[in-house]
């Protein structure tokens, strides 16, 4: 207050005594000087509170222990982490497929994953064009089977409240499901996940819709800088190998492709 007091009276003393001169130029000149005197003031002001706030920083000691954490009485009871790793029981089916069993008891939820050694990076044994076959073919495993159109579909897995989805990746092709695990949804829900694995639809007028709409997604995806980039990246990384190629495919390539593929 003091510092500021001193300023207001400098700033009075500076204004009463410019030279007298014509009436007007006169209270022009005290206008100006007051004016500039006072954005001077503001700026002394807003330099020592950043000077003070600079040095109040500076003198935390950040090596000192947090005096908050003496206050959290949470902490009195704490106790060393412990993690449990669960039993990994490993079989095989009748037909010889591996399983890798997990059990708990925590939630009444089943998690189905089949695993299966494909991918889009095989996409070119199949055609040389081919490239997007095992991306179409995981979205159009949960458009429904030969017992149920896709709405059909759609509806017995709403109804059951279960996750049934499948995603193709570069080398692996994996069938998930989530259900509860009380016979009503699980037996249901797995005889469902049986029909999209060994009798899937393919319908032809439900893969040029699919084709439609990724093919305006590959378009759009034309103008995008991140996505041509990456595109540029892995060919020059990868070369001839089937990992150059986008696991979605390529404009050409779903212009070629059919429903037997």
């Amino acid at each position: 207050m003091t510092q500021n007091s001193d300023l207001l009276q400098n700033r009075k003393k500076a204004c009463s005594s410019i030279p007298s001169a014509t009436p007007i130029m006169q209270k022009l000149s005290h206008l100006s000087l007051c004016i500039l005197l006072g954005l001077t003031t503001l700026t002394a002001q807003a330099n020592t509170t950043g000077a003070e706030e600079y040095r109040g920083s500076a003198a935390v000691d950040t090596s000192a222990p947090i005096a908050a954490l003496s206050k959290l009485t949470s902490l009195d009871d704490d106790k060393p982490l412990t993690v449990t790793i669960p039993t990994i029981q490993q079989f095989k089916t009748k037909v010889g497929v591996p399983v890798r069993f997990v059990q708990t008891t925590a939630l009444p939820i089943v998690d189905i994953d089949l695993r299966f050694n494909a991918g889009s990076a095989r996409d070119g044994s199949i055609s040389n064009t081919g490239f997007g076959i095992a991306n179409m073919t995981a979205t159009m495993l949960t458009q429904g089977s030969k017992r149920l159109d896709e709405n059909e579909f759609t509806r017995a897995v709403e109804t059951l409240g279960i996750n049934l989805n499948s995603s193709a990746y570069k080398d692996m092709f994996i069938v998930s499901l989530r259900s509860l695990s009380d016979d009503k949804h699980l037996l249901p829900a797995v005889d469902l996940m049986t029909q999209m694995l060994s009798e899937p639809a393919f319908d032809d007028s439900i893969l040029a819709r699919n084709k439609a709409r990724l093919l305006v997604g590959l378009q759009q995806q034309k103008q995008d800088p991140n996505s041509l980039a990456s595109i540029a990246f892995s060919e020059a990384l990868y070369g001839e190998h089937p990992y150059a190629h986008p696991s979605a495919g390529s404009l050409k390539a779903f212009l070629l492709s059919k429903s037997n593929s």
